[in-house]
C-alpha cells in the first residue's frame, strides 16, 4: 500500500503579506486599464479627489462619485497602506488579521477613503503612547473601528461648518474615536457576555449612536434635517439615505 505524503510548509509573514497584496494590486491594474480606455469623464486624479473630499454620507458609492478608476486606486491604496502597517510592525498574519483587512478592502468602495480613515488611526497610536504599548497590540481593533470614518467626512465636508473648523473638528472627533474604541470594547465583552461575535463592530455602533445624537440636533434655519439636506444634494449616489433619515430624524428627505 502506497501512502501520499503531503508536506504543508510554512511560506513565512512576508510571503502571507505577498499573498495579501494581490487583491489590491488586482484592482489597481484594472484601475490603470480603466483610466486608460478613457471611461467616464472624469481623470483618475480628479476622481479621487472627488472621492477624498465627498461628505460620504451612509452609503456612498464611490463609483458613482469618482468614476471606476479611482475607486480602485482608493482601495489600492487603502489595501497597500495597511499592509504597510503590518509589516513595519512584523505582525503574525492571522485569521482575524485577514478578515479585518478584507473588511477595509470591502468596505473601500463605499465609505472609507485615504483621507478619513487617519485621525483613527492616529487616535490609537495616540493611545497606545498614553498607555505604553506597542501599535500592532491593537492594530485590529483599529482596522475595524475605521467603520466610523465616514464620520470624518460627513463632519469635514458636509457644510454643517466652515471647511476651517470641520477639518478641525472632524480630526478631534477621530482621534477620539481611535483613543476610546479599544478600552471600550473590551468592556464591551462584558456587555454582551461574548454573544455578539463583530464586538467592534458592536462597540463603533454605541459610539456612532451617540455622536449621531449629537449631530442629529444641527438643525438647517428651514427645519430640514441636515442629513436630509446632504441626502437631496447627493441624490441618487445614496444608497439607503432616504429610509435611514427618515428613522433618524422622523422626516422624510424630500420634504
Amino acid at each position: 500500500m502506497i501512502r501520499n505524503k503531503i508536506e504543508e510548509r510554512d511560506i513565512g509573514r512576508k510571503g502571507k503579506l505577498l499573498i495579501l497584496a494581490m487583491l489590491p494590486t488586482l484592482f489597481l491594474i484594472v484601475g490603470i486599464i480603466s483610466m486608460m480606455g478613457g471611461q467616464g469623464e472624469l481623470t483618475w486624479y480628479q476622481g479621487l479627489s472627488k472621492i477624498v473630499f465627498s461628505p460620504t454620507i451612509l452609503m456612498t458609492d464611490f463609483l458613482k462619485v469618482g468614476g471606476m478608476s479611482a475607486a480602485l486606486i482608493n482601495v489600492a491604496a487603502i489595501g497597500y497602506m495597511n499592509l504597510a502597517i503590518m509589516n513595519h510592525y512584523k505582525l503574525k498574519v492571522n485569521g482575524v488579521l485577514i478578515a479585518a483587512f478584507f473588511t477595509l478592502i470591502g468596505f473601500s468602495f463605499f465609505g472609507k477613503n485615504i483621507l478619513n480613515i487617519l485621525p483613527i488611526y492616529l487616535g490609537g497610536y495616540l493611545y497606545t503612547r498614553r498607555q505604553g504599548i506597542s501599535f500592532k497590540d491593537i492594530l485590529v481593533v483599529i482596522m475595524f473601528g475605521t467603520a466610523l470614518s465616514p464620520m470624518i467626512s460627513e463632519i469635514s465636508f458636509s457644510g454643517i461648518l466652515p471647511l476651517g473648523k470641520g477639518l478641525f473638528a472632524a480630526l478631534v472627533v477621530g482621534v477620539f474615536i481611535g483613543f476610546v474604541i479599544v478600552p471600550l470594547s473590551s468592556h464591551m465583552l462584558k456587555f454582551h457576555d461574548g454573544y455578539n461575535l463583530y464586538n467592534i463592530g458592536f462597540t463603533a455602533g454605541i459610539i456612532g449612536t451617540v455622536l449621531t445624537s449629537f449631530f442629529k440636533k444641527l438643525w438647517h434655519p428651514s427645519g430640514t434635517c441636515l442629513y436630509c439636506l446632504r441626502i437631496k444634494q447627493l441624490g441618487d449616489i445614496n444608497l439607503a439615505g432616504h429610509h435611514v433619515c427618515r428613522s433618524f430624524c422622523g422626516r422624510h428627505s424630500s420634504e
